[in-house]
């Protein structure tokens, strides 16, 4: 409950896939998660060649559990004085990110 990091007990599992085809398609797969208070980070990472110049990359994160703490800087700076040990990943709750990215090599 002390520790110095949102990560203290989390568990990490990762899987990355690359197929080892002509496309060059490639999968990095990931998620942390902490058992006791059900908080997650999942993290999706893909690309693929196509054609002989363009290629397609998916970069994804996503945050699950957690409580919201509020928006008004006093409500965050109480939240930082007074860490909650089941909420501690409150300030990236609302992180969540997805990009698609379509690129032409000459």
């Amino acid at each position: 409950k002390q520790a110095p990091t949102p990560f203290e007990r989390d568990v990490f599992v990762g899987w990355r896939v690359t197929f080892n085809d002509a496309a060059s398609t490639e999968a990095l797969l990931g998620a942390i998660v902490d058992p006791h208070s059900k908080e997650a980070l999942y993290s999706v990472e893909a690309s693929r060649r196509f054609a002989q110049s363009w290629k397609v990359t998916l970069e994804t994160r996503v945050f699950t559990g957690g409580k919201p703490v509020g928006s008004t800087l006093p409500e965050r700076l109480a939240a930082l004085a007074n860490p909650d040990p089941d909420n501690k990943n409150w300030f990236i709750t609302d992180e969540d990110f997805v990009q698609l990215e379509l690129a032409y090599y000459f």
